[in-house]
C-alpha cells in the first residue's frame, strides 16, 4: 500500500490558508536509519503531532523499513517531504512557524548560541520542532 506524496509547498499553501496548526510539525534533519524515522514517526503521531517533515537528501525513503518501524503508523501519519532540512525550517519560519531545535549532541547548546538570531541551525542530527 503505497500513499500519494505531500511536499512542503502544498503543506505551507494549505497551513497559510487555513492557519497554523495547533499541534507541533516534526522535522527530520540527518535521521539516516530507517528505523529511527518510523519510530519518530509513531512517537510524533501519538504526541498529536500535526506533521512530520522528512527531507530527501540524508533520509530513507519512505518505505517498508519506515512502515515496520512505525507499526504500521507511517501508512496514516502526515508526511510531509523536502529537499532539505533547512528549506523546510526557513520556509516555516517565513510563514509565522515558531522552531524550537533539539539535539543530542554535546556541541548542539554552543552552535545554537553562536546562531545569528531568528536562523534555524541544521546539521546537527536532531529533530526539529515548529510549534
Amino acid at each position: 500500500i503505497e500513499k500519494p506524496k505531500e511536499f512542503l509547498d502544498d503543506y505551507v499553501h494549505q497551513i497559510s490558508t487555513e492557519g497554523l496548526p495547533t499541534g507541533p510539525i516534526i522535522i527530520c534533519d540527518n535521521v539516516r536509519n530507517a528505523n529511527n524515522i518510523g519510530l519518530i514517526v509513531r512517537s510524533a503521531t501519538a504526541a498529536g503531532a500535526h506533521a512530520i517533515i522528512i527531507p530527501r537528501k540524508g533520509s530513507p525513503e519512505v518505505g517498508p523499513m519506515v512502515v515496520k518501524a512505525s507499526a504500521g503508523v507511517a501508512l496514516r501519519a502526515r508526511i510531509v517531504h523536502c529537499d532539505n532540512a533547512y528549506q523546510a525550517a526557513r520556509t516555516l519560519k517565513e510563514n509565522g512557524v515558531q522552531l524550537v531545535g533539539l539535539s543530542g549532541r554535546s556541541d548542539a547548546e554552543v552552535r545554537f548560541r553562536e546562531q545569528k538570531k531568528n536562523e534555524p541551525v541544521i546539521g546537527l542530527n536532531y529533530v526539529l520542532i515548529a510549534a
